[in-house]
């Protein structure tokens, strides 16, 4: 639990944070924590899916994507 709110997993070089947020209600978000971000960004890319851009952040990189139903979905490498 990094954060009020916020639980968190790791498996491997992997894992899966969910966190609390009141204002969606109904919808999800869920940051899924990858080991080369670039590489995840650039398969989903060969897909054919729509991506955002690669973002720094404090802690590692991230790119946030949604799907047709209106989630968020986020990828995400922590710095080493």
């Amino acid at each position: 639990r990094p954060m009020d709110g916020l639980v968190e997993w790791h498996h491997g070089a992997g894992g899966l944070q969910l966190y609390q947020h009141a204002a969606n209600a109904g919808h999800s978000a869920l940051t899924l924590i990858v080991s080369d971000i670039a590489t995840a960004v650039s398969g989903l890319r060969s897909a054919g899916r729509t991506v955002g851009q690669i973002e720094a952040g404090d802690h590692g990189s991230f790119m946030r994507l949604g799907d047709p139903d209106g989630n968020d979905i986020v990828l995400a490498q922590y710095y080493t």
